[in-house]
């Protein structure tokens, strides 16, 4: 099962790819958490580090999860 932003797998071992489709993945990320946080409530803003790390926590456990089963533990 990959995850959804398995960017090593798309771009196999090609560095010259891996780094800049890494760079516009995140830049894209930060995008999108700053426009869920400055439209989820219109008159105040969410800080796009809370709508990460909203994002992130969750992925970051499925990750955790995902490599003990991996690795067999």
């Amino acid at each position: 099962m990959h995850s959804f932003l398995d960017i090593y797998e798309f771009c196999n071992t090609l560095h010259k790819v891996l780094i800049p489709f890494s760079a516009l993945a995140g830049a894209l990320l930060i995008l999108t958490a700053d426009t869920i946080g400055r439209l989820i409530v219109p008159p105040n803003e969410i800080p796009a580090a809370t709508i990460m790390a909203v994002i992130g926590g969750p992925f970051l456990i499925f990750l955790l999860r995902k490599s003990d089963k991996v690795h067999g533990n």
